[in-house]
């Protein structure tokens, strides 16, 4: 047996491009492949990088890992990855299923759960204990989901060691990334986006889009394959991938009764 390090499902395919991402000094590669929903780049030449993997876990959603990035002139952004192993039309769901049939774990909810995140960390200040979303939330469309109650992170620990780093004031300064199976930017197609809210209930989806980028598994594997093919990643695309040998449904469908199985 062969010594590897292989992980299951987005947030090992996440994990396993980010350590290798940082540990081959490779991040603006990565950052010139994504594209935003206006067509644009990132333009940002980071020199230092911190990543969190499942932040948020205990009241906005698990988004599959948190960056921020500082440049040579002490300038921040943040990166909110999230990835669905399919295509963004099947893995999201038309807003009009908001509050019900599991519409937050949908990429579009999750990626309105991050908004919501960055807007509670824009105005979050090192006084507070807590973070929490902006009292106006509730009397948004995103209502219907929260039925009067904000979302809120208490656990001191997440507040001094994970939100305190990673907030900044700029709403502008943070960057959510969507990693799907498409062959071009879904976020261009006007087909379940998210609806991004602001205090008079407006959709910003138009302001905001240049904030909202997206990258697939081939770009991923691309740049593996030219930097670090010696990494921890390709093993595990091969493992959870459409881009294997084997169709991803069945093959995790038939793993998943093994183990019942075998349990």
């Amino acid at each position: 047996m062969e010594n590897n390090f292989l992980m299951w499902g987005e947030r090992g395919v996440v994990t396993t491009f980010l350590l290798d991402l940082t540990s081959f000094q490779t991040i603006s590669k990565f950052l010139d492949e994504i594209e935003f929903a206006d067509g644009n780049r990132i333009k940002f030449e980071p020199q230092k990088m911190r990543c969190e993997p499942d932040f948020g876990r205990d009241g906005f959603g698990t988004p599959d890992a948190i960056i921020i990035l500082e440049n040579i002139n002490k300038e921040k952004i943040v990166i909110i990855i999230e990835a669905k192993l399919s295509k963004y039309i099947v893995a999201s769901k038309n807003p009009s299923n908001r509050g019900k049939d599991k519409f937050n774990s949908k990429i579009n909810g999750q990626l309105e759960l991050n908004y919501c995140l960055t807007r509670a960390m824009s105005e979050f200040t090192f006084k507070k204990t807590v973070l929490e979303e902006p009292s106006w939330i509730l009397k948004t469309n995103y209502n219907i989901e929260r039925k009067g109650y904000l979302r809120i992170i208490k656990d001191i620990d997440v507040i001094e060691n994970i939100v305190k780093p990673f907030a900044l004031p700029d709403i502008d300064s943070y960057y959510h990334i969507i990693l799907t199976d498409d062959n071009s930017n879904p976020l261009i197609t006007n087909t379940n986006l998210p609806e991004l809210y602001d205090e008079n209930n407006n959709n910003m989806w138009d302001t905001f889009k240049s904030n909202f980028g997206w990258i697939n598994y081939l770009k991923l594997k691309q740049l593996a394959e030219h930097y670090f093919k010696d990494g921890k990643f390709l093993g595990t695309l091969k493992l959870n991938s459409r881009l294997s040998d084997y169709p991803l449904n069945s093959f995790v469908t038939s793993r998943i009764q093994d183990f019942s199985k075998k349990s």
